[in-house]
This record gives structure tokens, sequence and C-alpha cells, in this order.
């Protein structure tokens, strides 16, 4: 994720909020087959205090151990707008480790 803060004194404080609201997010765990929200992901990001705009969000599917070493193409499974990404209804997409798995920086 790169994100692009507005004018403010520090803008490592609007990046590690926005990385804790995201982490906020995925402790709700999803159900099998429900389709992953790309938007959810921008309106989070987007309504941070300090953020202006997604400069670039990737969603990426991590394999192997400690991860599933189920293969996943992520996007094939894009919908045609890029909003969603349409889980098989036997997968469920989850942030395994909130504190590791989100990356991202902020200009």
């Amino acid at each position: 994720v790169v994100l692009i803060s507005e004018f403010v004194k520090n803008k490592f404080d609007v990046l590690n909020l926005a990385q804790e609201n995201l982490r906020q997010r995925f402790l709700i765990k999803e159900e099998i087959g429900v389709p992953f929200s790309i938007t959810n992901l921008y309106n989070i990001l987007t309504k941070t205090q300090g953020v202006a705009d997604v400069a670039k969000l990737r969603v990426y599917n991590k394999n192997g151990h400690p991860y599933s070493t189920t293969p996943l193409d992520i996007d094939s499974l894009m919908s045609g707008d890029g909003k969603n990404i349409n889980v098989p209804g036997n997968c469920i997409l989850e942030l395994k480790y909130l504190t590791q798995d989100i990356r991202m920086s902020i200009k």
C-alpha cells in the first residue's frame, strides 16, 4: 500500500494510524466463500485522518509454511471492475499476521 498524506507534521503518525485501522478490520474473520472487498480497504484507508489518497493497493497470496499451501491466483479471481476478489466457495482470504503482512509507505 502506498498512501498520499495530507499536509501534516508527522507522516509516520498517519502511517501508523492507517496500519492500525487495517489491523482492526482484519481482527474480524471472514466466512468461507465471501468476496474480499478491495473497495472496503480503500474506504478504511481514505477515512484515516491525515490520508489524502491511496496511490497503490495490492493484495497478494503468500504460499508455503507458515501460510496455506493451496495455490490461489488472485488476479484470476479479481472482479472485472477490480473492486472485489471472488473467493472460491471452499476458501477464506485472511490476513494471517496482522503486524507483518501489511506493508505500507507514505508520501
